[in-house]
């Protein structure tokens, strides 16, 4: 069987990951890439048994003719959304056989779609202004062209939306793979409005077994438990998700966009918008501190806790847009090595993307991205642009007593330069605070900023608040506390409340150094 993707589509054709698989083929060469392909309409406990028969028939193709020690008898994967979903499967089902060295899973929709749910709901709603961000990630956009739908005032568009939908159930309502996307928590709502038990007995036999064997905590061959299996052989199995980005379908989940991130990893995630209060303990001791810096992440109860990474801002499919994602992927595909996500030095478990859309990233400069101790003096801000410069122009602590006095400066692409800052870090731990930055650039949309999330690591646990366990994700912005909540409430409503916020820090900063000119 000739199997050689180069070979047979040179144009790519029935290659949706093309980018990657170049950067595969460049390492390993043509001859030892492959791809498997399945009707995406099966279920993926079809597919699995048939990626069962292929991996068996690449082993044998590539051994065909070798010598003795140039055969092989594992393959690496790398599987990507729906392909995710069929891979986890396979692993879990047949993962025990140890015919797998590495396999990757790319925002893989383990646990379903929110996506499917919302359509097969007829509850989709088109977020436009997630969807233009999400454009603008793949693209690499530095323009903020989002802001023009900032007031999400194109409800024609979800007009639109609204007549197009019924007419995709009624050509979806039978395939086997959209009823595996559903959610558990939303299965058997779903089955019981648009399946006839009689007429579509074998369908659901099939998807009751998916979703309570495979895709529940409580199944027998769960995910969680047939990874394991797969890793106590030998078999390294890894997970990268995107967090903190709301469904372009309108759902109100934590998501990659697509998938949400509790279907994707197994953790455990606070409602969109909102985070885990200030001193919450993780479900599950690991042994190590696996809440994310924002609070809305518990990595504790994933399928994979050591094995999983979280990129907030990561956009579904958009692994080579991103450098950390990228480089990772395939330092974990390609390496004879078994990483977690405790040893793997430049990897840290939970990462802001340094996509060049987003403009800018910042971290402390002595703790691991994300958190911060009494050992940090400064902050480090890097320019994520492959073309830009930009000017940073201010820097402010919400939630945290630092100040950080400087005059604007200006990095080159690729660029980073420590900020000090000035102020006592609390004898506390599992605080969460922001950093806001305030930038100018060389673009159409030439002012932006960036908030980022940070968690105090600095001493006892801060105390809990059992009665609240969730609060509000985003504190207030500086614009806020100085025009109030119905003021700002206008602004929101006109689709101009970021940018106003954005500016006001940018004057702010100048009337500061034009008073420290006339102090002098």
């Amino acid at each position: 069987m000739e199997a050689n993707i180069q070979k047979n589509y040179p144009g790519g054709e029935h290659n949706e990951e093309t980018e990657m698989m170049e950067i595969v083929s460049s390492e390993i060469g043509d001859e030892n890439v492959y791809l498997f392909t399945c009707d995406f309409r099966k279920g993926p406990v079809e597919i699995a048994g048939r990626m069962r028969a292929y991996i068996d028939d690449v082993i044998a193709h590539h051994n065909k003719d070798k010598a003795e020690k140039d055969k092989v008898d594992k393959v690496n994967l790398i599987a990507v959304s729906h392909g995710g979903q069929t891979t986890g499967t396979y692993l879990t089902l047949y993962g025990y056989e140890g015919k797998v060295n590495n396999a990757v899973l790319t925002v893989p929709a383990l646990g379903g779609a929110s996506l499917a749910y919302d359509l097969m709901s007829n509850q989709g709603k088109l977020d436009e202004y997630g969807l233009i961000q999400y454009i603008e990630h793949g693209m690499k956009w530095e323009e903020d062209y989002h802001v023009l739908v900032e007031a999400e005032q194109l409800g024609f568009v979800d007009a639109l939306v609204g007549e197009l939908v019924p007419q995709i159930i009624d050509v979806v309502r039978y395939w086997q793979s959209l009823w595996d996307f559903i959610p558990v928590e939303h299965y058997e709502e779903l089955k019981a409005e648009l399946l006839d038990p009689v007429e579509c007995a074998e369908l659901i036999e099939r998807s009751d077994y998916m979703h309570y064997e495979i895709m529940s905590p409580q199944g027998e061959n769960y995910f969680g438990k047939g990874f394991k299996k797969a890793q106590d052989i030998g078999t390294n199995i890894y997970i990268m998700a995107g967090y903190n980005v709301k469904s372009v379908s309108g759902g109100e989940v934590t998501s990659d966009a697509i998938i949400p991130t509790a279907s994707a990893t197994g953790a455990t995630v606070a409602p969109f918008g909102q985070r885990f209060n200030d001193g919450y303990k993780q479900k599950f001791d690991t042994g190590y501190y696996q809440v994310s810096p924002c609070m809305t992440i518990d990595a504790s109860t994933s399928y994979i806790p050591h094995h999983t990474w979280f990129v907030e801002n990561y956009y579904h499919g958009m692994t080579t847009s991103d450098p950390f994602s990228k480089e990772l992927l395939f330092t974990l595909l390609l390496s004879d090595k078994s990483y977690d996500v405790h040893t793997m030095q430049g990897y840290p478990q939970f990462h802001e993307t340094t996509n060049p859309s987003h403009g800018v990233h910042a971290m402390f400069s002595d703790s691991q991205e994300g958190y911060l101790s009494s050992k940090d003096k400064a902050l480090v801000v890097t320019n994520c642009s492959a073309i830009n410069d930009i000017t940073v122009m201010s820097i402010n602590a919400r939630g945290l007593d630092i100040d950080f006095s400087f005059e604007p400066f200006t990095l080159k692409p690729g660029e980073s330069k420590e900020v000090a800052f000035i102020g006592e870090i609390p004898q506390v731990s599992a605080k969460n605070f922001e950093i806001n930055i305030s930038f100018m650039n060389k673009t159409i949309t030439p002012v932006s900023d960036r908030t980022f999330d940070f968690t105090i690591i600095n001493g006892p646990s801060a105390e809990y608040d059992a009665s609240k366990p969730y609060v509000k994700a985003d504190m207030p912005k500086e614009l806020d506390e100085v025009i109030g909540e119905k003021a700002s409430a206008v602004l929101k409503k006109l689709g101009i409340r970021n940018t106003a916020a954005t500016v006001y820090n940018i004057v702010i900063k100048v009337f500061q150094l034009i008073k420290n000119l006339f102090v002098k």
